[in-house]
């Protein structure tokens, strides 16, 4: 029988910086095999999000659900691609 949970969930996602919002309440369900893009102007939320969503960051409340970035990574990493805008490399 298929699995009809999602494979991402973001349930009132919050991330604050001081007296700065970053993301403000933000609810997403993206299913299983389904291709999802974030799009917006500058300073909406999409990097923060996606950084809360990969585990760089931890949101100040609210949930990501599904593969837990930090204790599923090995799934989760095969799953999510994410390139970061000031992606640096070595030499």
């Amino acid at each position: 029988m298929p699995d009809s949970r999602p494979a991402i969930e973001l349930r009132a996602l919050t991330k604050r910086y001081g007296r700065a919002v970053g993301i403000d309440g933000l609810d997403i369900e993206i299913a299983t095999g389904e291709v999802f893009g974030l799009l917006g102007p500058n300073g909406a939320g999409k990097t923060t999000t996606l950084r809360c969503l990969v585990g760089l960051l931890r949101p100040s409340s609210g949930a990501v659900r599904g593969l837990d970035p930090v204790a599923d990574h090995g799934r989760f990493a095969r799953s999510v691609g994410h390139l970061p805008g000031e992606l640096r490399l070595y030499p």
